[in-house]
């Protein structure tokens, strides 16, 4: 009989996890066990036996916990099981805005900035700098990469900053852009 494989790891990924393990001695296979934490689900045996000491466990839902564990094999059978290692898949955040512009209009600033990959949407932020107030997030994202804030009050200079998101969450802050409505 095998030894067990020790030194499991998990690293996730976008609905998926990499599940790498130390080669245990007299091994010719490995049989990988899984569940989803998350929904309360029994062990999964999958079906074939890999012979490498990493593989890629996919069609994981991003968001759930997942347990993986494996048995090393031979002709003469399986070890016990190895330890188990938890991970828990996310999707790709789509990096941040570049290239914010602010262009001043009557009572109005119209902001641009650069398509962020991978985003389906964009978050506004400003702030008017003339009075000191602080940062207010408008309520519904964009898609479109250019957006006219209106309501501004002439001669007052106003900040503005984006963040680019997708259904995995929101990158960090564009830079900022300033105007001043006249």
């Amino acid at each position: 009989m095998p030894s067990p494989a020790t030194g499991l790891t998990a690293e996730p990924g976008d609905g998926r996890a990499r599940i790498c393990w130390n080669p245990a001695p007299n091994a010719t296979g490995y049989v990988m066990y899984h569940r989803d934490v998350t929904t309360g689900e029994s062990w999964y045996r999958v079906p074939y036996p890999v012979t490498d000491t990493c593989s890629t466990v996919t069609q994981l839902t991003n968001g759930h916990t997942y347990e993986f564990r494996v048995r090393s094999s031979n002709a003469n059978g399986e070890a016990d099981y190895s330890g188990t290692v938890r991970a828990r898949p996310a999707g790709t955040i789509p990096p941040p805005a570049t290239g914010l512009t602010a262009a001043p209009g009557n009572g109005s600033a119209r902001i641009c900035w650069n398509p962020a990959p991978n985003a389906t949407g964009y978050v506004m932020y400003h702030r008017d700098v003339t009075t000191g107030e602080g940062w207010y997030r408008v309520p519904y994202p964009v898609t479109d990469t250019c957006s006219t804030v209106t309501q501004l009050t002439n001669g007052h200079t106003y900040e503005f900053r984006v963040r680019s998101s997708n259904a995995n969450g929101e990158a960090d802050y564009s830079g900022t852009a300033a105007a001043t409505p006249g």
